[in-house]
């Protein structure tokens, strides 16, 4: 499968093993599918054993091509995705990674190199973005947006951290979790890992989940970055509770 779809007069194309309908490289077609429309095709060429056009009704569900892929009842298959910049939101992936027990973490990475279709690989996401500018989204998260909302991601949680300043950009403070996020929760994830916003010190932000927490962990490097060790910790901790997942002591 290539890295992209290519469209061709609203329709997809995309190769599989031959025969093999609910092959894992057809993980999110379904979705992005029925994003498209009821009309909306997918080509699919079986190993040069012919070209088979299929809709969303024809491919299995993500959740059953996914249980087959990790197991029933294994350990939830984790991915972690950052954009970054300056590196930080990467140490901040990097450090939730070796603290994450009990979880099998299949990817950490940078969004700018893969597929968005890798995020649907997976039980649980936990994205990384920063917030740059007056209140934009860093600009590798930017530019797949759009390939972001077109997919499904029932049966998924998702989890985000965001870094942002505070001091310098009060009023856009990690708004950039707030972007990502409003481009996938009409798609069906789960939103895990809401933090409070009690200890911070701002005026406005488009990351908050209420009045009195934001969507997910938040970190501030450039004027709190004495705290970053202790909120990462905290965080992996609600997580590990959240999914059910063993703690390391």
């Amino acid at each position: 499968m290539t890295d992209s779809f290519i469209p061709v007069e609203g329709e997809h194309f995309v190769t599989v093993p031959a025969g093999n309908e609910k092959h894992t490289n057809l993980i999110g077609v379904r979705g992005l599918l029925l994003t498209l429309g009821p009309n909306a095709m997918v080509r699919a060429d079986f190993d040069g054993h012919g070209v088979v056009e299929l809709s969303a009704f024809d491919l299995t569900e993500y959740t059953e091509l996914e249980a087959a892929v990790t197991g029933a009842g294994s350990e939830p298959n984790v991915g972690i995705y950052f954009g970054t910049e300056t590196g930080n939101t990467q140490e901040i992936a990097e450090s939730i990674e070796k603290q994450l027990q009990g979880c099998n973490v299949s990817a950490c990475q940078d969004i700018a190199d893969v597929p968005v279709t890798d995020l649907l690989k997976h039980d649980v996401l936990l994205l990384g973005v920063s917030t740059w500018n007056i209140g934009d989204i860093q600009y590798n998260w930017e530019e797949k947006l759009d390939e972001i909302h077109a997919q499904s991601y029932s049966g998924i949680k998702v989890g985000i951290f965001g870094l942002g300043d505070a001091a310098g950009y009060p009023d856009t403070f990690v708004d950039g979790m707030g972007i990502l996020w409003d481009r996938m929760k009409e798609s069906g994830p789960e939103l895990i890992g809401i933090w409070p916003s009690d200890g911070y010190t701002f005026d406005e932000s488009k990351g908050m989940y209420d009045e009195s927490h934001f969507l997910g962990l938040v970190i501030d490097e450039d004027g709190e970055a004495e705290q970053t060790p202790d909120r990462v910790r905290e965080w992996v901790a609600q997580l590990h509770s959240e999914l059910g997942a063993a703690v390391a002591v």
